[in-house]
């Protein structure tokens, strides 16, 4: 349903310092090279964090998207983290998040894997939407270096970051974001997708989500334009998750949309999971690529199986 005079006030990202090249998993040897990594997954380097947790890199984006809208952090009246990497099992990263920012607020978290700035979406902007609340900030944040077995090829994919967004009423912008759901993705191997359990490294079968996201991806962008009456010639730009270039090439191809309209974000950075569409978009907002009332799609999919779309008319 698209929510009218409700978009994006601020916007803003963090990656930790410590940079980890291809050539470095290349000497791991665990079965790949940096060239495979650069040409199959367009990765040519990651972030890490070493001496920071989740709430940190959260904490870090949400000081930027805050100064970015120009408001005081005592304006914000709910944080919303999504995140499948958390500091703990309890408190909420949202929680720990908000101490670190001194703000006593309705803090929590949402588990809905790569997916979950998606499902956060629509959840922060019909809060909004409602008037309850005129700030929410959401946050997408993951580590998931802290979970990754750096002596096996999985340790390919994934970087550390957070990206953080504040929803608020504003005149003349609409959003509007479709969430679905199946499953089946958390059977055991090899249908498990991605999985990640307590205490250990996760794993992760890439041909599955590989063939599930380039079915489900194109069909629910195509739903959510169709549900506008919209072409891709109305589309600026798509910000998508970056759970890989070949992903996105194949979805870009089935929908024959235009590439250079598609933000590709993995090259310095990897899979930021839940991090991944506030990062590409913060990084496409400060290169000048977003103008005021541009039409945004932003897509993910996530193991489970989860995934949506979010779709934006950008004003600010």
């Amino acid at each position: 349903m698209k929510l009218k005079n409700i978009g994006i006030k601020g916007i803003g990202s963090y990656v930790p310092m410590q940079d980890i090249p291809n050539k470095n998993i290349e000497d791991l040897n665990v079965g790949t090279t940096a060239e495979w990594i650069s040409k199959n997954l367009g990765i040519n380097k990651r972030r890490i964090a070493t001496d920071e947790v989740t709430s940190d890199l959260a904490y870090q984006a949400a000081l930027n998207a805050i100064a970015d809208a120009g408001i005081d952090k005592e304006d914000i009246d709910l944080i919303i983290v999504a995140t499948s990497s958390p500091d703990r099992i309890a408190p909420s990263t949202a929680c720990i998040a908000a101490s670190k920012l001194d703000l006593k607020r309705p803090a929590f978290d949402i588990n809905a894997v790569c997916g979950g700035f998606v499902y956060g979406m629509q959840l922060a902007t019909n809060l909004v939407s409602t008037g309850q609340y005129n700030n929410v900030l959401l946050i997408g944040a993951d580590a998931y270096s802290k979970n990754t077995d750096w002596s096996t090829r999985n340790c390919v994919f994934f970087g550390d970051g957070a990206g953080a967004v504040i929803i608020s009423k504003i005149k003349d912008a609409w959003i509007d974001t479709e969430i679905y759901g199946d499953g089946t993705g958390t059977e055991t191997a090899p249908g498990d997708s991605f999985t990640c359990h307590h205490g250990e490294n996760f794993n992760m079968n890439a041909s599955a989500v590989y063939e599930f996201a380039t079915k489900v991806l194109p069909d629910s962008i195509k739903r959510m334009m169709d549900n506008h009456s919209l072409t891709n010639e109305d589309i600026d730009l798509m910000i998508p998750h970056q759970p890989g270039h070949r992903v996105l090439f194949k979805t870009s191809e089935i929908l024959d949309f235009p590439l250079e309209k598609v933000i590709f974000n993995m090259t310095n950075f990897a899979n930021t999971a839940g991090a991944s569409i506030p990062m590409a978009l913060d990084r496409a907002y400060r290169e000048e690529k977003i103008k005021n009332g541009d039409v945004l799609i932003m897509p993910a999919v996530g193991s489970g199986w989860v995934w949506g779309v979010t779709l934006l008319k950008y004003i600010r």
